[in-house]
C-alpha cells in the first residue's frame, strides 16, 4: 500500500506540472499581440477540447473519473467499481491480517508463556517452528549460529504438546498469507489505474479529433496519352473534389 501511496503521488506530481505548464503556455500566447505575417500564424484552439494531462491525473486519483471528464462513462464505471471493490477487499483483509495477528499473539502467551513486547517478525515465526526455547538454542547450536540463540529470560516460550504449537503456526500462517494478500490487491489497484488511464487518453484523444473542423480537399488529374505515328495524342482532365 505504501508503494500505491507513492506512485500515486509521484504520478500526481508529474501531471500537475504538465497542466500547469499548459496553462501557463496558454496564457502567455492569449496575451501576445496578433503578428500581421499570416504565414506565421498559429492554429487557434478548438473550443471545447479536452486535456490528456488531466484526464490521466483524474484517472491516477480514482479510475473511471478520467473517462467521465472525456465525456464517456460508459467504460469507466467498471473501473471505478473496480476500484471499490479493492479497497474494500483491501480493508476487509488488512483487518483480517490484524485479527489473527492478536491471535496468535495472545494464544501464544496465554498456553506458550510468551511475552509478545518488542519481538520481532522472526521470533513468532520460530514460535511456531520449535516446540521450546530450548530445543531452538540446541538447533543452532548444532549449527553454529551462537549468535541467533534466545536468551530465555527474554524471549521464552514452552509448548505442553505438539498440537498447541500447530494450532499456534495455523493462526499465524494465516495471517502472513492474508498480509502476503495485500500485495496483491495493491498491484491490481496499480493495473487498474493503468489501464483507466490508457481508455481515458483514448477517449480524450476521440473526443479531441471529433471537434476539430473537416476540411475540404479538391484533386485534379492530368492523364496524357502519347499518340503513335500518324495519331494525334490526347490529354484528359479529372476534378475530384472531396469533403
Amino acid at each position: 500500500m505504501k508503494f500505491l501511496m507513492i506512485f500515486l503521488f509521484g504520478f500526481v506530481v508529474l501531471t500537475s506540472a504538465q497542466e500547469m505548464r499548459s496553462l501557463q503556455l496558454d496564457i502567455q500566447q492569449s496575451t501576445l499581440i496578433p503578428q500581421i505575417d499570416t504565414d506565421d500564424a498559429q492554429p487557434v484552439p478548438v473550443a471545447g477540447k479536452k486535456s490528456v494531462p488531466l484526464a490521466i491525473l483524474y484517472s491516477a486519483l480514482l479510475p473511471g473519473m478520467g473517462e467521465l471528464y472525456g465525456g464517456n462513462f460508459n467504460s469507466g464505471k467498471y473501473f471505478t467499481g473496480g476500484e471499490v471493490v479493492l479497497w474494500l477487499g483491501y480493508i476487509a483483509t488488512n483487518y483480517y491480517t490484524s485479527w489473527q495477528e492478536d491471535n496468535y499473539k495472545s494464544y501464544a502467551a496465554a498456553n506458550g508463556g510468551v511475552n509478545t513486547a518488542n519481538k520481532d517478525a522472526d521470533f513468532f515465526a520460530n514460535v511456531g517452528n520449535y516446540t521450546s526455547v530450548n530445543q531452538y538454542n540446541d538447533e543452532m547450536a548444532f549449527r553454529g549460529r551462537f549468535t541467533a540463540m534466545y536468551d530465555p529470560a527474554t524471549h521464552y516460550w514452552n509448548w505442553d504438546s505438539q498440537q498447541q504449537r500447530q494450532t499456534y503456526r495455523g493462526s499465524w500462517v494465516a495471517s502472513k498469507n492474508a498480509e502476503n494478500s495485500l500485495s496483491y490487491i495493491t498491484g491490481a489497484m496499480i493495473l487498474n489505474r493503468v489501464a483507466s488511464i490508457i481508455n481515458a487518453v483514448r477517449i480524450v484523444n476521440s473526443h479531441n479529433k471529433s471537434l476539430e473542423p473537416k476540411t475540404e480537399e479538391l484533386g485534379i488529374l492530368f492523364n496524357y496519352a502519347p499518340a503513335f505515328p500518324g495519331d494525334s495524342g490526347s490529354m484528359q482532365m479529372h476534378v475530384t473534389v472531396g469533403f
